[in-house]
Order: C-alpha cells, then sequence, then structure tokens
C-alpha cells in the first residue's frame, strides 16, 4: 500500500518535470526554427512587407549590428513598420521625430504617431509618452508644457497598469499639477 502511494506520487512528478521542459524547450525550439538565419533573410522579409522584419531590420540599422550604423536609414525602416500599425515602431518613429536623429525634428509629427498608436492600440506606453510630450519633457523641447493635456494621458497609462505612468502620475499630485488645488 506504501509502495503504490509512493509510485502514485512519482508519476505525477515524472510528468511534471516532462511538462516543464516542454514548456521551456518549445518556445526555444520554435524561435529557433522561424528566426530569420541571416541579415540576408531579414532584409527580405523586410522588402516583402514584413512589419516586424523592418522593424528588426531598422534595429540592426539602428545599433550598426551586422550592418553598418545608419540612423537615416533605420528611420525609413521604423517608418515602414508604423505605418502599417506596428506599435513599437510607431513608439520609435515618435522619439525620432523628437530628437531629429531620423533627420528633421518634427515635434508634431511625434504627437501624431503617438496619437495614432493610442487610437488603433490603446497603449499606456503612447499614452504616458504622449503625457510626457505634453509636460515638454523631451530633448530639444521647443512645445510648451500643456499639463492639462498631460495629465490626462498619464492618468490613463497609470490605470492600465503601466508602473513609469504611475510614478509620474504620482509627482504630478505632488506637486499639483494637473489636479485641482
Amino acid at each position: 500500500n506504501a509502495k503504490q502511494m509512493r509510485r502514485q506520487k512519482t508519476i505525477p512528478r515524472k510528468y511534471s518535470v516532462m511538462v516543464m521542459l516542454l514548456v521551456i524547450a518549445l518556445p526555444l525550439i520554435i524561435w529557433y526554427y522561424t528566426r530569420p538565419s541571416s541579415t540576408a533573410e531579414l532584409v527580405h522579409q523586410a522588402e516583402q512587407g514584413d512589419p516586424k522584419a523592418q522593424y528588426k531590420l531598422a534595429f540592426l540599422y539602428e545599433r550598426g549590428t551586422g550592418v553598418p550604423r545608419n540612423p537615416r536609414q533605420a528611420y525609413s525602416w521604423f517608418l515602414k513598420a508604423a505605418e502599417q500599425g506596428y506599435l513599437e515602431a510607431q513608439l520609435v518613429v515618435a522619439e525620432y521625430d523628437l530628437s531629429g536623429e531620423g533627420g528633421i525634428k518634427a515635434p508634431q509629427k511625434a504627437i501624431a504617431w503617438l496619437n495614432q498608436a493610442i487610437k488603433t492600440t490603446g497603449s499606456p506606453k503612447a499614452k504616458y509618452r504622449l503625457g510626457h510630450v505634453y509636460l515638454g519633457d523631451f530633448k530639444g523641447n521647443t512645445l510648451s508644457a500643456n499639463y492639462s493635456k498631460a495629465f490626462p494621458l498619464i492618468f490613463q497609462a497609470a490605470k492600465q497598469g503601466y508602473v513609469p505612468a504611475q510614478t509620474t502620475l504620482s509627482y504630478l499630485y505632488y506637486y499639483g499639477y494637473g489636479a485641482k488645488q
């Protein structure tokens, strides 16, 4: 009887180890067989219009990994992915437009990209970033701070659980910005 109880306890343990190994190994196996094997393959996928490949290729150009560093080329690929609604690319294009790193500084275009990201995805990260733009919080700011626009965006992002927005919201409350006094 005791031997059967031990056997019953060890069988699920064996299965749990196998399930755990599958849970860990399966994503790695899938990643290995679906990842581009070379930069040339990534370029091909990007040229075929794959927004994820365009984003990855842009990132390579931005960093100079496997290709010569080229911020303008990076911006071009980020823009192609952003135009297809790829959220992360939209956020990066907005950052490029704010900083001017892609060629021309265009804060109004950045605001438009962030608004589009919010409209299509409801992204708390986009709300938070747009809120910071309205706070005038970016390098080389040419916009005046607009707390009445910034506060609701940061509040919404915080309400969605975005921790950086929650931190910023606490500062806004502490200093009385955007809240009735």
